[in-house]
């Protein structure tokens, strides 16, 4: 699975992914990272341009502070998962997105 983060300073998560500079790419197999990369983004403020670009690249799910609900309701339709994070830094989002899935998946196996 790829989740995709937008971010201007590879530190943070971009406020609004229409106009981020780039994405930060994770590749997610059993709940651990195997492999991260930055793509350059030029989104233009066109939300249509941004789905495509998650789409062309297989982006599974977005993770994102904000985001306006056209965005949020192009992407849905497109199979693609929105995930709010409260965490301003990339590093803590993707951490505690992880954390989260496997309290789920433990969740899952271990209760009647």
């Amino acid at each position: 699975m790829k989740i995709a983060i937008p971010t201007n300073n590879f530190i943070s998560i971009a406020d609004d992914i229409v106009n981020s500079v780039r994405i930060k790419i994770f590749y997610i197999e059993k709940n651990c990272i195997t492999n991260e990369e930055f793509l350059e983004s030029s989104f233009n403020n066109d939300i249509k341009e941004t789905v495509l670009f998650l789409i062309k690249n297989s982006i599974a799910t977005i993770m994102i502070n904000e985001i306006n609900n056209e965005l949020e309701i192009l992407l849905k339709e497109n199979n693609i998962n929105v995930v709010r994070s409260k965490d301003l830094l990339i590093t803590n989002a993707i951490t505690n997105y992880l954390k989260d899935s496997n309290l789920k998946e433990s969740n899952y196996c271990c209760c009647p």
